[in-house]
């Protein structure tokens, strides 16, 4: 009869004990347990002519830990307009779960309006999964000056724009 452990997965969980002489009866006191905790069984075995023995153990259900999968928390580069731009873990996320942005500075957000490099951090916490942290980066850019060139030749933006390369361009 030794002590065992499970791991939660909804179902009724038992002990027992092995070896028992077949004109003996054991009966069980704390068997059969379902929750997550650690539980005390007791087995009493009886058998006529013999001295009754009393032994216990323990049941122990664990949490289980899943890992997420699936999500992402991406770069994204905004050409400042004055409205508010944010990043966010995107993904199969299970119900109940919670994410805590923080930014390089402490600010617990991730939308900022501001020209700026922001690095944010995102943690990903859910009940029965193991907590993750990821990083990401929202940049704000100005938006570039648009001149002609002494052939009258324009710049186009597009909606790709990527400003270093733009620069570099130039």
């Amino acid at each position: 009869f030794n002590d065992q452990e499970f791991i939660y997965d909804g179902e009724v969980h038992s002990i027992y004990v092995t070896n028992v002489p077949s004109f003996a009866t054991v009966t069980y006191q704390g068997n059969e347990q379902k929750e997550i905790g650690t539980y005390t069984v007791v087995a009493t075995i009886e058998a006529d002519g013999y001295e009754t023995y009393i032994i216990s153990a323990s049941i122990t259900i664990i949490p289980p830990s899943y890992q997420f999968e699936n999500i992402e928390f991406n770069d994204q580069e905004f050409i400042y307009d004055g409205e508010f731009h944010s990043i966010v873990v995107e993904g199969e996320l299970p119900e109940g779960t919670t994410i805590t942005y923080k930014t390089n500075n402490n600010v617990n957000t991730n939308s900022f309006k501001e020209v700026g490099i922001y690095y944010i951090t995102a943690t990903v916490e859910c009940e029965f999964y193991t907590t993750i942290t990821l990083t990401a980066t929202l940049k704000i850019i100005e938006l570039p000056i648009i001149t002609t060139d002494s052939n009258k030749e324009e710049f186009i933006i597009t909606e790709d724009l990527n400003y270093d390369t733009f620069l570099t361009e130039l």
